[in-house]
């Protein structure tokens, strides 16, 4: 029987964290992924059509102004979509 030396233990252990920790990194990624497949098809869903017909230059504008917008403006935003989340998305 072969007893392995405390390097040898060590270099296994940092070697299975390694993959553990490449393990984690991959499926953080398919998480974030899929949340913004998922928000992508919310914000068509808003819109009321299909993803493939979002109109991109619209959304992106609209996307674009939110810095300038007054926080009475966002507050009554968030409100509204707050709303929204509540009455479709978490019922």
């Amino acid at each position: 029987m072969t007893t392995k030396t405390i390097k040898q233990q060590i270099a296994a252990a940092q070697e299975r964290l390694f993959f553990l920790e490449a393990k984690k990194k991959q499926q953080t990624k398919k998480e974030n992924t899929r949340q913004k497949i998922i928000f992508g098809a919310e914000v068509a869903k808003v819109l009321g059509c299909d993803i493939g017909y979002v109109d991109k230059e619209l959304v992106y504008g609209i996307l674009l102004e939110i810095p300038s917008l007054d926080d009475s403006d966002i507050e009554k935003y968030r409100k509204n979509g707050n709303a929204y989340i509540n009455t479709y998305i978490n019922k």
